[in-house]
């Protein structure tokens, strides 16, 4: 689904953010429509994180705007920024270690529940309405994943590609309008990841924005319909996966200048073509 043909879910204008002398991105530029799903990437420290961060309030940009359905969110702290509608993954999974996977997604509406409390003690219908609706969703949620029948296991104690699935499902819980997969396919084997890239097909077609960082290059490719590549905080290219793929610039930044006039490879072992993980995870607050 080309982003730019549907409403504008979410714009970013010239955003920069600097700490001291250093320009961590300059001048950065999207445009997403409701069921987009659009790729970002680039080499180890190209800002890519950076952006994540910047969307979810967890930085403050130096310039700039960043527009979600015409509402700006920059200026809001993050928790109000999920309650907006955007929700994240991380590159390090962050499961809640000795909670059971279904309670795993009731955390996330944990500030929901809580708010009823009072009125849960006293059997207020509201309250007793609100925690229905939740664990329903969950359950829904974890069906959609395709995890319903493990549901009671301990969520650490779960494969690691299933891990990544309920993380996603644990975003989903606050009914996001904009989800961010900061590297979901990482440490995922080949048929891990074929699973995630129809999962992450299946949210976008409910609607959903899907911004994705990705260091799998066959990944990305195959299924983001536009992509925009970041190096040392610029962009160097947007355009389909054809393009970006042939685009000199990216290759360069990829393999080095010598390989810059040849197509940049996505098939064979990923390592050929993966530059490894952003150099160890930015700093990033869970919402």
């Amino acid at each position: 689904m080309n982003s730019k043909s549907e409403a504008s879910l979410l714009t970013i204008k010239g955003l920069t953010v600097r700490f001291g002398g250093l320009v961590a991105l300059n001048d950065f530029s999207l445009t997403m429509g409701s069921g987009g799903l659009i790729g970002l990437i680039g080499p180890n420290g190209a800002g890519k994180t950076t952006v994540f961060n910047l969307v979810t309030g967890v930085y403050a940009p130096t310039a700039g705007e960043i527009l979600l359905e015409g509402q700006k969110l920059n200026g809001l702290v993050a928790h109000n920024i999920a309650r907006q509608g955007v929700a994240r993954t991380f590159q390090n999974i962050r499961l809640f270690a000795g909670l059971s996977v279904f309670d795993n997604l009731m955390a996330a509406v944990a500030h929901k529940r809580s708010s009823h409390t009072l009125g849960s003690i006293f059997g207020q219908p509201s309250a007793r309405q609100v925690e229905k609706e939740c664990r329903a969703r969950a359950a829904e949620l974890l069906d959609f994943v395709g995890l319903a029948h493990l549901a009671q296991h301990e969520a650490t104690s779960l494969p690691y590609g299933q891990q990544r699935k309920l993380e996603i499902a644990r975003a989903l819980m606050m009914q996001p309008r904009l989800l961010l997969l900061d590297e979901p396919a990482a440490g995922m084997n080949p048929t891990e990841k074929d699973g995630l890239r129809e999962l992450v097909k299946k949210i976008a077609q409910l609607g959903m924005g899907v911004l994705l960082i990705e260091h799998d290059m066959k990944f990305v490719m195959n299924l983001c319909s536009e992509i925009t590549v970041l190096d040392h905080g610029e962009i160097i290219c947007r355009g389909s996966p054809s393009v970006v793929q042939a685009d000199p610039k990216v290759i360069e930044a990829y393999l080095g200048a010598q390989s810059a006039h040849e197509p940049l490879q996505t098939n064979g072992n990923s390592s050929d073509t993966e530059p490894g993980s952003e150099g160890g995870e930015e700093k990033g607050t869970q919402t």
